[in-house]
């Protein structure tokens, strides 16, 4: 497989259905399901707010947290919609991906 065995082990322990079996299938869905969670930002409505809020008086993310969370919500694409990347100090509308992720 050319694969090191602790990169086998890891995804048949993270996608391994509930009785301890592994199917390709289901393996893929619960992969997918991870990959298409709300992150905490999106869940928590006040700390949503604050962090909006920041945004608008011209704060920087850092300024705000300091935590690269808070770039990841800005760009993802339910929130992109907002358009939250304008108040930025260097407000792109997109940002270069370093490697591909789900």
């Amino acid at each position: 497989m050319d694969r090191f065995g602790s990169t086998i082990s890891r995804e048949l322990r993270r996608n391994a259905l509930p009785r301890g079996e592994y199917k390709p299938a289901s393996a893929d869905r619960i992969a997918l399901s991870r990959c298409r969670r709300l992150s905490r930002i999106e869940r928590l409505s006040p700390l949503r707010t604050y962090i909006d809020d920041s945004l608008v008086m011209g704060w920087s993310p850092e300024q705000i947290a300091g935590v690269e969370t808070i770039y990841r919500y800005i760009y993802r694409p339910r929130v992109r919609t907002e358009k939250p990347y304008r108040f930025l100090p260097r407000a792109k509308a997109s940002r270069e991906r370093r490697y591909f992720k789900c």
